[in-house]
This record gives structure tokens, sequence and C-alpha cells, in this order.
């Protein structure tokens, strides 16, 4: 069973999900989270591998078998192959290169998982506002409905007026219900993004009107740049080829092969030992093939540098403009709008219970505070979903990634 944030002490209940909590479940469970850190073992392996000097063969060894009918000469050999050390040195950098960019590509995967836990904690969090502000609306339009059949039983409104009220109570309840199903939708979407099946609590510690810090797109884009290890990844890889094309012309220069031999010459008794040293004379073979296409890795790397920089930047462009116009919108919400309507909703309520407001007056001024409340909510959605993927280095898709 899974601990729960808080409640240390037998019996005690604990309050709920942090987002601190969730992201530390969310290290620990998420199976992109094992597989970042497992696929750079798998290139630090082969980087140990690269390091390793060819196995020595050693064999059996025969000659002149049935001179003068004998077994001839009988012996063993043993051979090493002896690359040359700078091709050793390019191999290993190469190797180093690619143990770098895998580094660079778990921590992109790390950082789509952490992303992806805010983005689902807060799509959360508005959807149990969303939850709160269905049920006020249902309670408000319960008070219409006792009020209209108190001014109905005054004579003061027809029967029609009660049944619109019925009708709209109604509408309410429909609106609550879809809210919970959106907050179940919500809650089993951020169980997923943290890699559990159930987290067996469904509230969360957090406010959705805690607005995060304000950025200019000159602050942001700068950090983007500098700190993207996705732009580091593709850094590497142009480091890498280029110490690929090195170690493609080197492998021009042929390596040595050795080869030491004993031999018990049965025909004249004589122990004998051969030494042999070879190497390919790079004549017909010059590894042309693999330096062209090394050449055209390193260019297409160093492209790629460039295109990943555009694309952020494009990324950002959207993000940044939802982003700075989400938080204009909440502050003229907050300033202007929901004062306003919260005082025109407790006005025009307390004039239809004395009679002095019609029942179209009342259910036009609750559908606008509803509405305005509803749209508060998701201008606070759309600020903290691009604050979130501006501050997360536009990282998300966890669960899309192979």
């Amino acid at each position: 069973m899974l601990a729960l944030p808080g409640g240390d002490l037998p019996g005690e209940q604990p309050e709920g999900f942090s987002l601190t909590d969730l992201e530390r479940i969310a290290r620990e469970n998420n199976p992109l989270m094992q597989i970042a850190r497992l696929r750079v073992d798998a290139r630090e392996g082969q980087r140990v591998q690269v390091e390793l000097y060819p196995n020595t063969q050693v064999g059996y060894h025969a000659t002149e078998v049935g001179n003068l009918d004998t077994v001839g000469a009988q012996g063993f050999f043993v051979r090493q192959q002896f690359p040359r050390p700078v091709k050793r040195k390019l191999d290993m950098a190469v190797a180093d290169q690619a143990v770098e960019r895998s580094r660079f590509d778990a921590r992109s995967m790390e950082g789509r998982v952490i992303t992806d836990v805010r983005l689902r904690f807060y799509e959360a969090l508005v959807s149990r506002s969303q939850v709160q502000l269905a049920t006020e609306l249902v309670q408000i339009s319960k008070q219409a409905t006792v009020a209209s059949k108190t001014l109905l039983e005054a004579e003061r409104v027809g029967e029609n007026v009660l049944l619109l009220a019925e009708l709209e109570l109604e509408k309410t309840h429909i609106l609550l219900d879809n809210s919970g199903n959106q907050q179940y939708e919500a809650w089993r979407r951020l169980c997923a993004s943290v890699g559990m099946d159930d987290l067996d609590v469904n509230t969360l510690v957090g406010s959705i009107e805690v607005l995060p810090l304000s950025m200019t797109w000159q602050e942001i884009h700068g950090v983007v740049m500098a700190e993207s290890p996705e732009l580091a990844a593709a850094h590497a890889g142009v480091a890498e080829w280029k110490l690929a094309v090195e170690r493609a012309e080197k492998e021009i220069k042929p390596d040595l092969d050795v080869m030491l031999s004993l031999r018990h010459h049965n025909v004249t008794s004589d122990d004998i030992a051969n030494i042999q040293v070879g190497f390919p004379i790079p004549f017909l073979n010059r590894n042309q093939g693999n330096i062209q296409a090394a050449r055209a890795n390193r260019t297409a790397a160093e492209q790629r540098v460039r295109q990943v920089e555009l694309r952020l930047t494009d990324q950002m462009a959207t993000t940044y403009r939802q982003y700075a116009s989400a938080r204009q919108q909440v502050e003229r919400y907050q300033q202007q709008l929901i004062p306003r309507a919260d005082r025109s909703i407790s006005l025009v309520q307390q004039g239809y219970q004395n009679g002095q407001v019609d029942y179209l007056t009342l259910l036009s001024t609750q559908r606008t505070f509803f509405q305005i409340r509803l749209e508060y909510l998701k201008s606070l959605s759309q600020l903290h979903r691009n604050a979130i993927l501006l501050k997360g280095l536009m990282l998300s898709g966890s669960l899309q990634q192979r």
C-alpha cells in the first residue's frame, strides 16, 4: 500500500497529495523514468565494450602431415589483433559523447514526465473548481425554485414561472453530473501520469488561484535555449559525429595482426617457432563510403541543432501568446468581472425573493454569473498550463514517448 503524505501517527487522516508528493511518486513509479535511466545504463555498457581489446585467439596448428609417414609438425598458435592507439582513443571519445547524449535524452524524458504531472495536477484542480461552481449553481437554482413557489402561493407569479425554475434546476443538475465526470477523468489521467493505477485518495493540496510568477518573452526564451536538454542532446550529437568523421578517416591506417605458433617437427625432432605479423593494404578499400556517410551525418547533426532551436521558438511563440493572453484575462476577471458578477447575482436574488425582479431577469443573471465564473476557470487553466509548459522547457507528452 502506498504511504500517504502526512498522517504519520496511527489513525491520523492525511490531507491529500501536494504537487511535490506527486512528482516524487512519479520519479519512483513512472515507467518512462525507468526507461530513461536504463537507456543511459545501456550506453555506458557500450562504452565499456568499446574500451576492451579483441579477444586472443588460440588454436591447434599442424603442417606436413604424412611427410615420411609421420604426423609432421604438430603444435598450437596464439593470435592477437592490436588496434592502433589513435583508433581506440577515438572510439572511446565517440562512445563518451554517445553516453553524454543519452544523459540529455534521459533528462528530456524525465522532464516530460514531471511537466505532465504538473499539467494533470492543475487540470484536476480546475475540474474540482468546476464541480464546486456547478454545486453553487445548483444551490442558486434551488433558492430560485423555492422563491418561485412562495411567490406562486402569494399569487404574485404564474405557474409557468415555477415550471421554468424547476427546468433550470434540472439543467444545473446535468451540469453538476458532467462536472463530476470531468473530475473523475482528470483524476484518472493524473494517476496515469504519475504511474499508479490508483493513489487511494482523490484529494489534492493546492489552489488554482495561486498564480505563477510573471515572465517576459526574453526571459523565458533565454532560459529554454540555455537549459533545454533537447538542444543539449543535439549539440552532443554534433560533437559525436565530428569525432566519428575523424575516426572514419583514421580507419585507413591498418591494425596489426600478430600470430605466434609453436610446433614439434616429428621428421627432424626439432621444436619450431613461427611469428607472423600482417596488416591489410588499404588499396581497394580506403573506407571512402563510411567517411562520406560520417561527414553527411555530421552536417545533418549541425542542421539538427538549428532545427531544434527553430522548433522550440515556434512552439514557445504560440505558448507564450496563450500565456500572456490568459494572464491578462485572469487579472481582468479578478479585478473587474468576478466582483461585479457576485454583486449582481446577490442583488437580483434578493430582488426576486421580494417580488421586485421578474424571473427572466433572475435567469439571465444566473446564466451570466455561471458563464463568467466558468470562463474565469478556463483562463486560470490556460494560464497554469502554458506557464508550466514554458517553465518545463516545452517538454510534455510522456505517455506518447517510446
